[in-house]
């Protein structure tokens, strides 16, 4: 690679999504990480996010930290470095040792996320002959140097925001830094809350979206800093009287081998060609919906009958479940619905893809997504129906209306989907017991510590890491 780089960034998205980094002199990168790797304390996929004390695992051993060449970037804002993302490999005198997680490949540490969602992918193309391709939704909040008072009151889409000349720069320079390094910004615009923002990445295959995305979040906060003085946090709550933060994903199954496979789009959609809209909600009872294909509508329901515990791995934090309420856009009830953006599972008015809103900036998305892939294909094997969809907030219809239609309030606590998650045989099944068991450890454990936290100290630290 020329490049005027002196220094690359090796990064790991660790268990509770904390960019975990070595530096090294571009020379050193070379002529031996790039083909040997770091070496790194396993420990480090057992540590929470607010302090450096190791809740799974323990200190003896090492793995293998080893770049990922397709994911260098040098970074625009700063082009002294580079920035590259790595896989965990097991040490090779015990490559020889099966690992229940990741039959696809024995040499992979059975607690890497990325390897994870890799191995999704794979189970998914083997025994479906689908892929998925994504795009993300990225908001965050702008708030000043003190990390408290956000850079502005304005509402959502307002034009007033590009008044302010140190926004409208900072805004400018993300989506800049952003499409310098290959990813594809569709638009970025003003959100709801007080200096909340959205940038839009591009739709792309999974595995690319989901790094492009990481990458994403790291040139966020380094330009609002950079640029603009500001903090940039993805806390998914920030204000308890405003719209919460998310990052919600779209999504919809190609056919492999129609796919072009460049990560660009290209290929046969298999998820549908159209939905019809029922005129009113009474008429959901009698309108089925569209020219969904059946292994969409599997693959759609798989995921809306684990969601209560697929939350615990998409809004796994004290403060996701904040953010969570009814009648704020943000899928507080279990249905899906078409282009009705109460639901958590929402379908595009064309029916090309389905977006999934109960993801925020707290939780790994590698790990986030391989559960969402899990629980698709565990209803494509089981031929899983997919209940009506639902036309209005279900929160406005009586306790009695919703028990008839047999709408479920999705978890209100953390603690409950990560019980949920616990039991849950087809996550499980996906996963393994040592990721699985590992992730519930860290995030148990995560909770129980902000549960003797008041409200002020969880914002506080929330916005600090995330």
């Amino acid at each position: 690679m020329d490049t005027d780089a002196r220094f690359v960034r090796v990064v790991l998205t660790d268990t509770v999504n904390v960019n975990r980094v070595r530096v090294v002199p571009m020379l050193r990168f070379r002529h031996q990480v790039l083909t040997n790797g770091l070496g790194l304390t396993p420990a480090l996929l057992g540590l929470p996010p607010q302090f450096d004390a190791v809740y799974s695992g323990a200190p003896v051993g090492e793995v293998t930290m080893l770049p990922d060449p397709s994911t260098i970037r040098i970074l625009p804002h700063r082009k002294t470095h580079a920035l590259i993302l790595a896989d965990l490999l097991l040490p090779k005198e015990t490559h020889k040792t099966t690992t229940q997680a990741f039959p696809l490949d024995r040499h992979v540490f059975p607690l890497d996320p990325r390897a994870l969602l890799k191995h999704a992918i794979y189970m998914l193309e083997q025994e479906f002959g689908l892929c998925v391709k994504a795009g993300f939704e990225s908001e965050f909040i702008l708030l000043e140097k003190d990390a408290k008072t956000p850079v502005d009151n304005d509402v959502y889409a307002d034009m007033n925001t590009f008044r302010n000349h140190r926004v409208a720069e900072t805004l400018d320079s993300m989506v800049e830094s952003i499409q310098d390094m290959d990813i594809v910004v569709e638009h970025f615009h003003p959100e709801s809350a007080s200096g909340q923002y959205e940038i839009v990445t591009g739709y792309t295959d999974l595995l690319r979206a989901v790094d492009d995305l990481v990458m994403t979040r790291i040139v966020i906060k380094e330009v609002a800093q950079q640029v603009g003085g500001f903090h940039a946090t993805f806390a998914p709550k920030v204000f308890a009287d405003q719209a919460g933060t998310a990052s919600h994903v779209h999504l919809s199954l190609w056919d492999v081998s129609s796919s072009s496979g460049n990560g660009k789009g290209g290929g046969h959609n298999a998820y549908c060609d159209a939905l019809t809209l029922p005129s009113s909600f009474d008429a959901v009872k009698d309108v089925m919906t569209g020219n969904v294909t059946v292994g969409m509508h599997q693959f759609m329901a798989g995921v809306l009958q684990n969601l209560p515990a697929l939350m615990a791995l998409t809004a796994p934090t004290t403060m996701s479940f904040e953010r969570i309420k009814p009648s704020y856009w943000s899928g507080a009830y279990q249905i899906w619905g078409v282009q009705n953006r109460e639901a958590p599972l929402r379908v595009s008015h064309d029916g090309s893809h389905f977006e999934y809103k109960p993801l925020d900036g707290t939780a790994n998305p590698y790990i986030a997504l391989a559960g969402i892939l899990f629980a698709g294909m565990a209803g494509m094997r089981d031929e899983a129906k997919l209940s009506l969809p639902v036309q209005v907030d279900p929160h406005t219809l009586s306790n009695e209306k919703r028990s008839e239609l047999q709408i479920m309030r999705l978890p209100e606590r953390v603690q409950q989907a990560q019980r949920l998650l616990k039991e849950n045989a087809v996550l499980r099944s996906g996963f393994g017991d040592a990721m699985l068991d590992n992730f519930l450890a860290v995030r148990g454990k995560e909770a129980e510590y902000f549960d003797g936290l008041d409200a002020e100290e969880v914002r506080k630290l929330m916005i600090a890491r995330y």
